[in-house]
């Protein structure tokens, strides 16, 4: 009689232990998130650096921001540093014109690109910059490299991509 009610008493507290996990609200499923990818042609890129480079990768606009992919690329020997400043223009009539829905603020963040080494960073435009239509964009940015044996030097990049 004991070990009945010793094996009445364990199979009641396992019941309880896998009754407590069948009890669980199961989780969400998997949401696809919701965001268009405009594809990028890159046209040009530029850099005053040998071996620094950034370069457009794509668009996305989700159904509350913009953002741009940017693939920042290090083909140097140093770290370089770059941060989250850039700005977008815009060709028309063979001019470039600012893209900037207003002035653009933005965090003084550094980000460390050590040598041989790709990233991608990617910038939201939503209430920054306008590149609602398709036409010809450039990016620009700045990086700081650490040249051994020298200041650090300031770079100009930017990069020119064509949205359909």
């Amino acid at each position: 009689m004991k070990r009945c009610a010793a094996f009445l008493l364990t199979l009641a507290c396992v019941m309880s232990l896998f009754g407590c996990a069948k009890s669980q609200p199961e989780s969400p499923a998997y949401v696809e998130p919701d965001f268009t990818r405009r594809s990028v042609t890159v046209t040009t890129s530029y850099s005053d650096v040998e071996g620094i480079s950034v370069q457009a990768d794509g668009v996305y606009v989700y159904p509350d921001k913009t953002t741009l992919v940017v693939s920042w690329n290090n083909r140097t020997d140093y770290p370089v540093t770059y941060g989250e400043p850039f700005r977008l223009e815009r060709l028309e009539n063979g001019e470039w014109v600012d893209c900037a829905l207003g002035e653009a603020v933005f965090t003084m963040i550094g980000y460390l690109l050590p040598a041989n080494k790709s990233v991608n960073k990617e910038y939201t435009l939503t209430d920054l910059y306008d590149i609602s239509a398709p036409g010809t964009y450039r990016f620009h940015s700045t990086c700081s490299a650490e040249m051994e044996g020298e200041y650090p030097k300031t770079c100009f990049l930017w990069s020119e991509f064509t949205l359909e």
